[in-house]
């Protein structure tokens, strides 16, 4: 779902382990593409070992660093510190 106003994807993610969380980010490509949301994801999930929010957010961070990719409740954090 993107947010009107900062233009920013919420994207629920359910791991096969039963891990739950939602990520906060600029993907243009949420699907298909070589450099979308879904292929960064079955990336990480192949390469991975550690099926966490931190983990996948490190993972993208480091092919894409001036992407925005953030868990909610960081995002939230941050909101709330530069209101």
């Amino acid at each position: 779902m993107k947010d009107k106003v900062t233009r920013l994807n919420k994207t629920d993610i359910e791991l096969p382990n039963g891990t739950k969380f939602i990520i906060v980010n600029d993907f243009e490509n949420m699907e298909g593409a070589v450099n979308s949301f879904d292929a960064a994801l079955q990336n990480w999930l192949m390469r991975t070992n550690e099926y966490t929010p931190e983990s996948f957010v490190k993972y993208v961070k480091s092919k894409e660093p001036n992407r925005i990719f953030i868990t909610l409740e960081d995002y939230e954090i941050f909101v709330k510190e530069n209101k």
